[in-house]
């Protein structure tokens, strides 16, 4: 029997080392372990048409059975590949697996039609349905799987987790394009897992230490069970030299939910690790980070942690069930930082019983905090889940198919109005797009098909090179680059658009203002200003203007960016005009508006540094109604 084994088509992967998925690369292993004939091969790398493609191999190779398996992202891909099979030899058998399949398993099933479905972990079944397809045998004594009858799909008993699991055989990557893959990876600076800048030639794979987490967090599901199961040191490293031997690893990325049970493990799992001289990323629960954990796996080659922070509001926390406190995450992100380390890690903002007061409890925090480079995520409703259930059976989820047609939308499932949450996401939209933690960058030379640059480094200033290779589009590219002194990460562009962007969502939200009643003269009346002076150019001025009036301000006059625009508007509808330099002459009770989107850091600085001592604010800040720009984020 031959049997084909495909990683779906995903046009939509967050981070390029999805592009291999672990679980199948597991199966792969086994599969090969039991004997079976398995052909593989990552969609994802298929150049041209799929379905003529999945066609050649089907028809040159015989296929007798296709096995596909992903998430509930991976519908789409899933169901292309399921649907193709069949068109192509009708009595081709299919099976799916996967969390898609194990957190929904009848409508998933439904949805994708396979002709089996694997539940949980799938090793052992897996190669278990196989044979007894091979040997024509009725599939209703094997455990943990869903098969297709006449009058629809029938579950049998759940299979037991897999206690020893130094049992289940290692990962096969074969067929799944490594080589291409670890191309791929000589040409990507955007990683949350790892940090291949710092790594010349980057050749990195995922590990796993050990499976399941204990914990239950409402926004997460477990494919694989709650009962946490570690491997043996000897058994993960053996996969390690078999890896390395294979591969030329330069770097390995652990992928446990629960690395770190037992620090005495981890300290152990350091001595062993560092005579491999490899890079190495891991992800640490914040309530067991201490100095001698980061330092001594620092020293064993660790360069990223992932850390699972989701909010700085305490109740918001309690009711994720995280079991951490706001506090712990403070103290483990100071500790990761000054020890050198890259953090990852996300708040999650619109779970359940979010207000505008507790997103902003972490945004202020984490705007204040920005060297973390910390992300925002929208609480993403994921099948299987607490929050997904909760939000099934309030009807916040009113249809279940289109919404993993959909590919799993935002939704609000939270305490904010729908103004509110409109205003939400787009605050986090912006934390992605403005500049605050870029780094300064300068052309030196630029040399045949090289840009030889000066780097400035965000964190610490430190001016070091790099050169960057002349592609098409290059000059658009962000790049994400690790200070040799302060082993902090800044961004760079050699050139940034980001301002057209961010000044299109500040306008929507101005726009949105005005639907719901909020206003920018509301803005300034809270803040106590009686006189004012609008710095900046155009139309924002005209808009600041008016808002000034509204809120029955002092408008002093206006500085003009472009100062050739005086002698054109001295006395125009923008009133008196105020030279730059006679700026320092204003006194402390005289506020500065600057009207620009993404400019504010630039004139801040120069205020200062001509003698301003006055109130400075931002348009942002007035039309968001609450402080985006501020001063320690001035660089």
């Amino acid at each position: 029997m031959n049997v084909l084994l495909v990683i779906p088509p995903d046009k939509h992967l967050i981070h390029r080392e999805s592009v291999i998925p672990l679980g199948i690369a597991y199966i792969n292993g086994s599969l090969r372990k039991s004997g079976i004939n398995v052909i593989s091969y990552n969609l994802n790398y298929v150049d041209g048409n799929l379905y003529e493609f999945l066609a050649k191999i089907i028809s040159e190779e015989h296929i007798d059975v296709l096995l596909c398996g992903g998430t509930s992202y991976n519908y789409w891909g899933l169901k292309t590949v399921f649907d193709f099979a069949k068109k192509i030899k009708k009595n081709i058998i299919t099976i799916g697996g996967g969390a898609g399949y194990t957190s929904n398993p009848n409508l998933f099933a439904e949805m994708t039609n396979p002709d089996f479905v694997v539940l949980g972990e799938g090793e052992i079944t897996t190669c278990e349905l196989i044979h007894c397809i091979e040997q024509g045998r009725s599939p209703e004594n094997i455990l943990g799987i869903m098969y297709k009858t006449s009058s629809g799909y029938l579950r049998n008993q759940d299979r037991p987790l897999i206690a020893d699991i130094n049992s289940i055989a290692f990962p096969s990557y074969e067929g799944f394009g490594v080589d291409k893959l670890f191309e791929d990876l000589n040409d990507y600076d955007d990683s949350a897992h790892f940090d291949y800048e710092s790594v010349e030639n980057p050749r990195v794979l995922p590990m796993l230490f050990g499976r399941s987490c204990p914990y239950g967090c409402k926004f997460c599901f477990h494919t694989i069970g709650r009962k946490y199961r570690a491997r043996s040191l000897d058994n993960f490293f053996e996969e390690l030299e078999l890896l390395i031997d294979k591969y030329g690893l330069s770097g390995i990325t652990i992928m446990d939910e629960f690395f770190g049970v037992k620090q005495d493990v981890i300290f152990e799992f350091c001595d062993r690790i560092q005579k491999y001289n490899l890079k190495w990323f891991a992800e640490l629960r914040v309530d067991i980070i201490n100095d001698a954990l980061v330092e001594r796996m620092k020293e064993a080659g660790c360069t990223n942690v992932l850390v699972g922070l989701e909010s700085m509001d305490d109740d918001i926390l309690l009711d994720m069930n995280k079991r951490i406190s706001s506090e712990q995450s403070k103290i483990a992100l100071e500790i990761l930082y000054n020890h050198g380390i890259n953090i990852s890690g996300n708040f999650i903002a619109v779970t359940p019983k979010e207000t505008l007061s507790s997103f902003y409890k972490s945004f202020d925090w984490w705007n204040r905090n920005r060297k973390y480079q910390i992300d925002f995520v929208h609480l993403q409703l994921c099948p299987g889940t607490e929050y997904y259930n909760g939000a099934l059976n309030s009807g916040v989820i009113c249809d279940e198919r289109l919404f993993i047609e959909q590919g799993l939308p935002e939704l609000n499932y939270s305490k904010l109005d729908n103004y509110e949450w409109d205003k939400v996401r787009r605050i986090i939209k912006l934390t992605r797009i403005d500049t605050v933690m870029h780094g300064k960058i300068s052309i030196l030379i630029k040399e045949g098909s090289d840009v030889r640059c000066i780097l400035t480094c965000r964190h610490c200033n430190h001016k070091f090179e790099k050169i960057i290779g002349v592609k098409k589009g290059y000059e658009w590219k962000k790049y994400t680059y690790k200070c040799p002194i302060c082993e902090h990460k800044s961004v760079y562009r050699l050139k940034d658009d980001s301002n057209i962007e961010f000044e299109r969502e500040i306008f929507k939200q101005h726009i949105m203002n005005y639907e719901y009643g909020h206003y920018m003269s509301d803005w300034l009346t809270s803040k106590k200003y009686k006189k004012i002076i609008l710095y900046g150019s155009g139309y924002n001025l005209i808009l600041m203007r008016q808002e000034v009036e509204k809120a029955g301000l002092e408008l002093i006059g206006v500085v003009y960016q472009d100062e050739s625009q005086i002698k054109v508007y001295e006395n125009s509808f923008y009133g008196n005009v105020i030279s730059k330099e006679d700026l320092y002459e204003c006194k402390d009770d005289v506020a500065v508006i600057i009207c620009f989107t993404t400019e504010y850091n630039a004139i801040y600085q120069y205020l200062r540094n001509i003698g301003f001592s006055g109130k400075i604010d931002s348009m942002v800040n007035a039309i968001l109604q609450h402080d985006y720009y501020i001063e320690e984020n001035v660089w």
